[in-house]
């Protein structure tokens, strides 16, 4: 249904949209922020363009999810990352990995946003590995103790759609990833992978009072 109305609405408003290929343009990093990416799936978006021509785009396995700025975290365009950019995994900074073939593309489905996204080829890296564009060592693997924090908190799980061969979906938890305390305020931030229907986001929790309270959600696929 979702993709039923997106497409009805790509038909209605086509002719106002200029050419794609200078709609999302690469920035500067003017910010000097620190962006932070994932790994996630390859997979292929469909949508019209503006010659009313059914295109295909295929997306690669790294995603920009957020940045840092200081000791604020927030969203971030992924604007900035570039060809041949190094990040490093960020509980184990000790060595980096390249980011090759950068792309971007207009998305239409949802609301109308750019899309940057790149390829690493490290096979080593599991689904939903952190990575930032600079060695930091604010970031640690969780304990056994903020694991059980995360899950006596992370009580609720979401059947996540797909192909199950006829099989109901399983009911997916968030997964904490890493660990820190970016402002050093004594309130660590937890990361954590949320499940939603159509796909997987990153939330930041913030434990303040030894309650885990969200401070950034990103579902970057969710509209891809």
């Amino acid at each position: 249904m979702k993709v039923a109305i997106s497409l009805v609405l790509l038909f209605l408003s086509q002719n106002i949209y200029a050419d794609d290929t200078n709609r999302c343009p690469f920035a500067e990093n003017e910010n000097d922020a620190v962006i932070i990416g994932w790994i996630t799936d390859y997979r292929t978006t469909s949508q019209f363009n503006d010659d009313s021509e059914w295109i295909q785009t295929i997306v690669g396995n790294f995603r920009p999810v957020a940045e840092i700025i200081g000791s604020k975290i927030s969203e971030t365009t992924g604007a900035a990352i570039k060809n041949d950019q190094k990040f490093w995994p960020i509980t184990d900074p000790s060595y980096s990995v390249k980011l090759l073939q950068v792309k971007s593309f207009w998305d239409r489905l949802g609301i109308d946003h750019c899309v940057y996204y790149g390829k690493i080829e490290n096979t080593n890296l599991k689904k939903w590995t952190l990575l930032s564009s600079k060695p930091i060592d604010i970031f640690h693997k969780p304990s056994a103790d903020e694991i059980s924090l995360f899950d006596e908190f992370n009580t609720n799980c979401k059947n996540q759609e797909g192909d199950y061969d006829g099989n109901n979906p399983p009911c997916t938890k968030g997964l904490l990833l890493t660990v820190s305390d970016i402002d050093e305020n004594d309130n660590p931030e937890y990361w954590a992978t949320e499940p939603y229907t159509w796909d997987t986001g990153l939330t930041v929790y913030e434990l303040r009072n030894n309650i885990l309270q969200p401070i950034l959600r990103v579902c970057v696929g969710c509209s891809d």
